[in-house]
């Protein structure tokens, strides 16, 4: 099991494909016109690189945020998070080819809260009201203040359409790392104590 430290999910499903999307709210968690967000050197390139302990998580993390594989019941990544630590997806629109973001948070019960999104344009699967609050910014369209929650997230993972998923900014996973069109649960639950 690999286990990394604090970061925030988002995930969004659509059209069968899962996106996902990190957001800190500045121009450094925004996607580039390829979809890609920035990442320094500094951070991990992927899940495969980190072997086991070599990372771990705080030690007094209230939750335990677990991506599992719906089939095999097996965990690919556990990770600590804590409330209202922010969570983001980021990922490329199956149909329409252009880069989309979700920014969650997590609540206090551990269930995902989505506030944010930010997409190129709209097109097969966007929700278009999804909430009363939208602008635009350096050619996004930001829909925020939607506040649905989630118990859990599930998508299908694929190699092509997920980019990168940032917890407060930390590179967690892309696409890549977990297997090709494989249904993936995220779910963040209390920490058990001995």
């Amino acid at each position: 099991m690999i286990r990394l430290g604090h970061a925030i999910l988002r995930i969004v499903l659509i059209t069968g494909v899962a996106f996902f999307c990190s957001c800190k709210g500045d121009s450094s968690s925004v996607p580039g016109p390829d979809g890609t967000l920035p990442v320094s050197s500094g951070e991990l390139p992927s899940l495969v690189s980190v072997l086991p302990g070599l990372a771990s998580e705080p030690p007094g993390s209230a939750f335990v945020m677990a991506v599992t594989s719906v089939r095999e019941g097996k965990v690919l990544l556990e990770t600590g998070a804590e409330p209202d630590d922010l969570l983001e997806f980021g990922w490329i629109h199956s149909v329409e080819h252009f880069p989309w973001t979700e920014f969650f948070s997590i609540a206090a019960d551990g269930s995902l809260i989505l506030r944010e999104m930010r997409v190129r344009g709209y097109g097969a699967g966007i929700p278009h009201q999804r909430s009363a609050q939208v602008r635009t910014e350096d050619g996004w369209i930001i829909s925020s203040g939607i506040d649905e929650t989630f118990p859990s997230y599930n998508w299908i993972n694929s190699h092509i359409a997920v980019g990168q998923v940032r917890l407060n900014g930390t590179l967690l996973f892309t696409g890549s790392d977990f297997p090709h069109h494989e249904a993936l649960e995220l779910r963040v639950e209390p920490r058990r104590r001995p």
